[in-house]
């Protein structure tokens, strides 16, 4: 091979060798940005969890207490059911007997029927 010809690669390979160190260098900082994201995304994902955690804990409790209350409401309707239909107010105004048609005695009847 002729010199002229060797010197004339070497040369165009340290041109290209330049490219090639800056595509290097170019790749290493791309590939330490990625790492300081990964390593980011990954306390996302520690925090996603926690939080994921937390969230089931509450609905736990919340389920805890609206069983509770429902079983609570299910007491109140069986209490419901076993009551007569009509209070004993009712009874009572059924039973009012007045004697005369003057206010005075309708006041002691009502007087009466109200326990006053």
């Amino acid at each position: 091979m002729n010199l002229k010809l060797i010197l004339s690669m070497l040369f165009n390979f340290l041109k290209d060798a330049k490219t090639i160190v800056a595509i290097v260098i170019s790749a290493v900082v791309y590939i330490i940005y990625l790492n300081l994201e990964l390593g980011l995304l990954n306390k996302k994902v520690e925090l996603l969890k926690s939080e994921n955690a937390l969230i089931i804990n509450e609905k736990a409790l919340c389920q805890s207490f609206l069983d509770k209350q429902n079983k609570a409401i299910d007491e109140l309707k069986l209490d419901v059911l076993k009551k007569p239909n009509e209070p004993k107010e009712v009874e009572k105004i059924k039973k009012i007997y007045i004697k005369d048609k003057s206010c005075e005695s309708e006041l002691k009847a009502y007087k009466e029927l109200f326990g006053q």
